[in-house]
């Protein structure tokens, strides 16, 4: 950490249970198989814990996360459907770590991926919204996400629970 540099209060951090993502790429022109894939996720009651979009110049690509426990249905279902079959790319044993409130401040992000970077974690999805920011990393790479941020980020006494304990589960 450089020398200059305080240690940023956060109102506190979360770390999911472990999760599948689900990764495509659409060219820009074309059917978008994200829509399809969050209908048929919605029509078999699979809640989307992570859901992120972004362009390139020839691509739309979309990131979403679920529960592990759904993979072999998911896979099930993106297997039965060809554009999705084509275009989907799996990464299991996942886990999303979210610093809040992060409040739009670029020094949150900047020591964020300092730490991440720091601590050689590769960071396979990235969202931000005002109240949170988010990192999809490997699940085996969380713990040490949390004491790498610990370094940059000052966390409260009484921190959120890190560990979710809590299971919907719809029928």
């Amino acid at each position: 950490m450089p020398a200059h540099f305080q240690k940023i209060q956060t109102g506190g951090v979360k770390v999911s249970d472990k999760l599948l993502r689900i990764h495509i790429a659409d060219p820009l022109q074309g059917e978008k198989s994200a829509d399809r894939l969050c209908r048929i996720l919605a029509e078999e009651k699979i809640s989307i814990v992570f859901l992120t979009m972004d362009r390139t110049g020839v691509h739309r690509r979309t990131s979403c996360c679920v529960d592990i426990a759904h993979e072999k249905r998911v896979r099930a279902l993106i297997e039965s459907e060809k554009a999705l079959r084509e275009r989907a790319c799996f990464t299991g044993a996942v886990g999303l770590l979210s610093m809040f409130p992060h409040q739009s401040q670029l020094q949150v992000l900047g020591g964020s991926l300092l730490a991440l970077g720091e601590a050689n974690l590769p960071i396979l999805d990235l969202s931000s919204s005002l109240a949170a920011l988010s990192f999809v990393l490997r699940y085996t790479d969380l713990e040490t996400a949390l004491t790498a941020l610990g370094r940059f980020f000052l966390f409260p006494a009484d921190p959120v629970q890190l560990r979710s304990s809590v299971h919907v589960r719809q029928e």
